[in-house]
């Protein structure tokens, strides 16, 4: 069987719902009905960068049944909401996967990108390569043409810790 490329929804109605009561007041029409996406993802920045740490993708049904389960009203609202929602997220998440350095994207897509990819995903260009992060998928050389050094992911008491092993060469 062939692997999917897309992401799954890892989140649930009630881990969607807590998120919602803890970034959005209420379900205001005026803030996802007939808006750019960069104004919404902006008036719900904080919950789409908790979410996005959270899952890599976001299902219209989970957030519907927990903008329901959280705000009440019609159901069509919530569905609404949902959608628009997701299609937020989506968009943050291609932004992410195009962008190296996230120059040109707006700050709370930034932010969003930064919680679903990890921190590293968009370094800071002004920073001189040698004060970047190291990228954990392959080898840094030092300055020292005998030594190298990999970053290595160790499991430790069933948590992953990150350390470097340096060998002579």
């Amino acid at each position: 069987m062939a692997a999917s490329g897309r992401a799954a929804c890892t989140i649930s109605v009630e881990v969607c719902a807590n998120l919602l009561k803890g970034h959005v007041e209420t379900l205001d029409d005026d803030k996802f009905l007939n808006c750019d996406v960069e104004e919404v993802v902006s008036a719900y920045q904080q919950f789409l960068v908790s979410a996005g740490a959270c899952t890599p993708r976001l299902k219209v049904s989970v957030v519907q049944k927990a903008a329901q389960e959280v705000f009440g009203g019609p159901p069509a609202r919530a569905k609404a909401f949902a959608e628009h929602i997701c299609d937020c997220f989506s968009y943050c998440r291609q932004k992410g996967v195009n962008s190296k350095t996230g120059v040109k994207l707006s700050e709370p897509v930034r932010q969003v990108v930064k919680a679903m990819f990890g921190t590293d995903k968009l370094q800071d260009p002004s920073l001189p390569s040698a004060a970047r992060a190291p990228s954990m998928a392959g080898s840094t050389r030092s300055t020292s043409a005998s030594t190298s050094s990999i970053a290595v992911v160790l499991p430790c008491d069933g948590s992953l810790a990150s350390s470097h092993v340096s060998a002579k060469s």
